[in-house]
């Protein structure tokens, strides 16, 4: 399929970098942004985009192992808040590609706002 309708069928799927293989030229121009938290949030979704052609496998390749420390098994820190601000820019991709919305976020279609409560 191609990357853009890679980013409405994959939904979800689409937000994480670790289940993937990418091919380098895809980050010729894109950059995982300095100090996020969430850093996959703000990036894949471009990635995906870019691509010209990605292959979904329902086949279980990767083992992933979740560390005492991480980010998402650590006590709520203000920095977790960057997830809300990667969705909104995600959002904000959307629009000025005039893509749909992935399937799963049909609250997100149906409201037609960003999460601050914005008229997108």
């Amino acid at each position: 399929m191609s990357g853009e309708k890679s980013l409405y069928n994959l939904g979800e799927k689409t937000v994480v970098v670790w289940n993937k293989i990418y091919k380098r030229e895809l980050f010729n121009d894109i950059r995982f942004p300095k100090g996020k938290y969430h850093e996959d949030e703000f990036t894949i979704y471009k990635v995906l985009y870019k691509a010209n052609k990605i292959v979904d496998l329902n086949l279980p390749l990767v083992y992933y192992r979740q560390r005492e420390d991480s980010i998402m098994n650590s006590k709520f820190n203000l920095k977790r808040l960057d997830a809300l601000e990667a969705f909104n820019e995600r959002l904000a991709f959307y629009k000025e590609k005039n893509l749909d919305l992935p399937k799963r976020c049909s609250e997100c279609r149906k409201e037609n706002k960003n999460i601050t409560g914005q008229k997108m």
